[in-house]
């Protein structure tokens, strides 16, 4: 059985606004009015890291849990969220006021789980809240809460899903994904099968890496439902290129490296200021015997 949470969208005009206002990179990323690179009559922003709703990099990230959750849920659902934001340069802030928090975080059971994207977050008006955890309970697997909380918690950093690839090159078998998406627990309609499973991102919006059958991003496949011998198993932990990519959005400060020793006797600026020329002759031969030859020729020819 594989339970899928659903792409959520907002008005566009008002998750243009968040965006800009929340970073200058996240201006002009995609044109207003269309959805995944595509105009239509109902057309919606994308909704992707790369077409502008990342969050300031290095900001405070303010998350409130809902009463409602059981304090086991609570703290493994709180230790995944540590460990998504070791990831990345941002802080997250558990906080009691429901009200003041950028982050709801819900626990209403068979209601789904799903999350608002990125900056999309900043739309929602309290008391609502950005994301749901809808079948996360005290006996459900480490594994299960593993997949879950870090796939919600990654599309509240901006990440969309990997299926929505552009190239994703999944063979979809669609009338056998129609019957499955459509009957339990997911109960979508065709329209929703439409949009979470079959909308690519366009290529012309979305800087992207090559498909990632590992990420954590993407929904299980079973084989049943394409055409072929093709199928990804659940992957419950976040794959490589999913911490890659998040580091190169959010990037950590650089630390400062100490500079490299003089000679090799390492000797301090101090040191070589005040040596002896006797001394400084000897580590420099020292040093010049050790250098390698052949990268250049004196007089421009090599």
């Amino acid at each position: 059985m594989i339970h899928a949470c659903i792409d959520l969208t907002v008005a566009p005009e008002e998750a243009a606004r968040a965006a800009r206002e929340e970073t200058p990179e996240n201006e002009p990323l995609v044109i207003p009015g269309t959805y995944m690179g595509n105009t239509s009559a109902d057309a919606q922003l994308s909704a992707t890291i790369l077409t502008g709703k990342k969050w300031k990099n290095g900001r405070t990230l303010k998350i409130a849990f809902s009463p409602a959750f059981p304090s086991v849920v609570l703290e493994k659902v709180k230790q995944r969220f540590r460990l998504v934001e070791s990831f990345v340069n941002l802080k997250f802030v558990f906080v009691a006021d429901w009200g003041s928090a950028e982050i709801r975080v819900a626990n209403d059971l068979g209601e789904g789980s799903w999350s608002y994207v990125g900056t999309d977050n900043l739309t929602i008006d309290a008391p609502k809240a950005t994301m749901n955890f809808g079948w996360l309970e005290p006996k459900t697997a480490d594994a299960e809460y593993d997949r879950t909380v870090i796939h919600e918690a990654f599309h509240m950093l901006g990440m969309p899903h990997e299926h929505q690839h552009p190239k994703n090159g999944i063979p979809w078998d669609k009338p056998a994904v129609y019957r499955y998406y459509q009957g339990p627990p997911n109960n979508w309609t065709k329209a929703q099968v439409d949009h979470n499973l079959f909308k690519k991102y366009s290529e012309t919006v979305t800087q992207f890496t090559e498909f990632d059958r590992e990420s954590i991003m993407l929904y299980p496949i079973p084989n049943e439902l394409t055409i072929g011998d093709y199928w990804v198993g659940r992957n419950t932990k976040p794959s490589q290129r999913d911490i890659a990519f998040l580091a190169e959005q959010y990037p950590k400060p650089v630390a400062p490296t100490k500079p490299a020793p003089i000679g090799p006797k390492s000797m301090s600026r101090f040191d070589f200021a005040r040596a002896p020329i006797a001394s400084l002759t000897q580590e420099l031969v020292l040093t010049f015997n050790k250098m390698p030859f052949g990268r250049f020729l004196p007089g421009g020819k090599g």
